[in-house]
């Protein structure tokens, strides 16, 4: 029954109200229940769940609502924290695990979610097989850096590059710096070589190898293009010795003329500079008639940088019972890499006997391109045959007029070129 303390009262508007402290006749309550209404405009409660802290869940319209598991941490001021397990759709279920703050989640034994360790700035997170993911122990930067940079190991870490590289290449195209921090393509040609010219710009250029040759005196003047180049020098042959007039008992045999010497050297461009003058000295001379020394050959040389100087002449003979007449020295070379003498010209000799007399003139000496003039055995001998070399010797027998040498051979540059254009 309500009692005079506790009476209902009724609005205009029709809705219940207590004054002071109401109950309800008819139901029986235990503190802390919650009120729900029941069937039929009842009331009716729901007893407080044993465990503290968990939550009324609602069970649709066609049961009441009960406690269940999730609750407010520290009387509901806090977090929701997972007191058990949280249900989801089927039978799985996740189990509520500590992770770490910026820590990514991943997935564990039986549904168990884990959290990874917190990485290092830079550091990029790498599967591992059958384990947790971990993270790279080398950095990465985390934004990209100029148009054309790559990644580059820098014994420790990946970093990008200073220097730019091509976004595309060709077939063939060579990969070359072609600027200061710039990776560029160079096209390939042809029977083309990858080089740098004089002022050393990288293009593809045409090989060549020509070659100058010099047999007067003159003015080398290197190719366009000229890289290095192969000087040869020889110099001058000797001219061979005259024979003087021979009597009834006497005979003459002069000697040859001697080779020019050689030399040969590699030169640079820059050390040939714009250019270098060439001298070729005269073939040595023939000895006059009689007993007259033949000439010297004359220097061969290109500037101050490699020279050769020429054979000398063979002596003239005169009359003699077993006359003996040496042949001229060779020339020798200077500078260059590699040097070599001439040949000397050969001796004159012979004997005058009763019977059997027998007698020859001196060999021409040999150049480093080819053997002198050869000798005679009665007469003017012959002339050199190539360049640096020198006269053959001649010979009379008895009672016979003087006669004169033979010349020697001019010497010779010889200039191969290596061009790049």
């Amino acid at each position: 029954m309500v009692t005079a303390a506790n009476a209902l009262n009724i609005s205009s508007a029709g809705l219940v109200k207590f004054d002071g402290t109401a109950t309800f006749s008819g139901v029986t309550t235990t503190q802390h229940d919650v009120l729900i209404g029941s069937a039929s405009n009842g009331i009716t409660n729901v007893a407080p769940s044993a465990t503290s802290g968990v939550a009324l869940i609602s069970q649709g319209a066609a049961a009441d609502p009960t406690f269940g598991t999730v609750v407010v941490a520290g009387g509901g001021t806090g977090a929701v924290t997972l007191t058990g397990v949280l249900t989801g759709n089927g039978t799985s279920a996740i189990t509520a695990s500590t992770v770490t703050q910026h820590g990514v989640l991943v997935g564990g034994a039986s549904n168990a979610v884990s959290s990874t360790a917190v990485g290092s700035t830079g550091q990029v997170l790498q599967a591992n097989s059958a384990a947790d993911p971990t993270y790279s122990t080398a950095t990465f930067p985390s934004t990209a850096t100029s148009t054309g940079t790559i990644l580059r190991a820098d014994g420790t870490n990946w970093s990008a590059t200073t220097a730019t590289y091509p976004n595309t290449t060709t077939s063939q195209q060579i990969l070359y710096s072609s600027a200061a921090n710039t990776v560029g393509g160079l096209a390939t040609g042809n029977s083309l070589l990858a080089a740098t010219n004089s002022s050393g710009t990288l293009a593809m250029r045409a090989f060549s190898v020509n070659t100058q040759v010099f047999t007067a005196t003159g003015t080398y003047t290197p190719t366009t293009g000229m890289l290095y180049c192969i000087i040869e020098v020889i110099g001058s042959g000797g001219g061979s010795g005259g024979c003087a007039t021979t009597g009834a008992t006497t005979i003459a045999t002069a000697g040859g003329g001697g080779g020019g010497g050689y030399a040969r050297g590699t030169f640079s461009s820059a050390t040939i500079g714009a250019s270098q003058a060439v001298t070729v000295g005269a073939a040595g001379t023939a000895g006059t008639a009689g007993a007259n020394n033949g000439g010297t050959g004359g220097t061969v040389s290109v500037g101050a940088l490699i020279s050769a100087t020429g054979g000398a002449g063979g002596a003239g003979s005169t009359a003699s019972g077993n006359p003996v007449f040496g042949g001229g020295g060779g020339g020798t070379g200077t500078g260059g890499d590699f040097q070599s003498s001439g040949q000397p010209g050969g001796f004159g000799f012979g004997s005058v006997q009763a019977t059997n007399s027998f007698l020859i003139g001196g060999y021409g000496g040999a150049s480093v391109l080819s053997g002198g003039g050869t000798s005679s055995s009665n007469g003017a001998a012959n002339a050199a045959s190539s360049y640096g070399s020198g006269g053959g010797g001649g010979s009379i027998f008895t009672n016979a007029g003087q006669i004169a040498g033979v010349a020697g051979a001019k010497g010779i540059v010889i200039i191969r070129e290596y061009i790049i254009n």
